[in-house]
């Protein structure tokens, strides 16, 4: 599946509205703030369709995997939102993440804990909001939140280490620009990239030997520039 989706789930009560734009959501948030209640609803309109009294609004399938056959659901499940709640431990498994990445499906991860084997986005971990109480007949509309907003995510970081996994050219440059840090290198997909466009060019790098171009002032100054969220000059050091 590619694409945003809009849900709606609800019943005379509870009022949930979620826009789900990733194939991994995680929504966090301390106890008795709906999380739960959620994934109830979910399944029991699942199981007992209109006659459970919930009502889901949904471009695609919304589902809830659990327990010892959660493998097999999700390899027979296409299309659909997977919704998981994190007392299933599965979760935190490199099987399930596989499965997660050979899956067409989008998966809503209910869970208080880092899950270090799934590639989600900072900008996809949300919260649960309420902006009404119940009592008698007024019902409570639960709404996403992110957890960590624009403003957070733009803050600069000065990183007390630097780690490269290149141990030739980008040791190099960041050992002559910085001082004290560690920062994680690129994939090795922009390597690639970076050798393929720099080909022929003034510019042309290769993982044995920087060239020095690289470290003209103005040169250097544009890569650090590009390199949003850090901070890194000559205080620092590169191990």
């Amino acid at each position: 599946m590619k694409g945003k989706y809009k849900i709606v789930i609800k019943n005379n009560r509870l009022h949930y509205e979620l826009e789900i734009k990733r194939n991994i959501t995680i929504i966090k948030g301390d106890s008795a703030t709906g999380k739960t209640t959620l994934i109830d609803m979910v399944r029991q309109f699942s199981n007992f369709g209109n006659s459970s009294g919930i009502e889901i609004i949904s471009d695609v399938s919304c589902r809830v995997v659990e327990g010892v056959d959660w493998k097999i659901l999700v390899q027979n499940i296409a299309r659909s939102i997977i919704f998981i709640d994190e007392e299933n431990a599965f979760i935190r498994t490199k099987e399930f993440a596989e499965q997660v990445k050979q899956s067409d499906n989008y998966f809503v991860l209910v869970t208080r804990e880092n899950l270090y084997n799934l590639p989600y986005s900072v900008e996809e971990i949300y919260g649960l909001y309420s902006s009404g109480k119940y009592q008698n007949t007024k019902k409570v509309y639960q709404h996403f939140y992110r957890i960590y907003t624009d403003s957070l995510l733009k803050t600069k970081v000065r990183p007390d280490k630097i780690i490269t996994e290149d141990t030739n050219s980008g040791y190099d440059f960041f050992k002559a620009v910085a001082s004290d840090a560690q920062i994680f290198s690129w994939e090795r997909y922009f390597t690639r990239l970076l050798i393929e466009k720099s080909s022929g060019t003034y510019f042309k790098y290769q993982k044995s030997t920087l060239n020095p171009v690289y470290l003209h002032e103005k040169n250097r100054n544009l890569l650090l520039n590009s390199m949003e969220g850090m901070d890194i000059g000559r205080r620092n050091q590169c191990l």
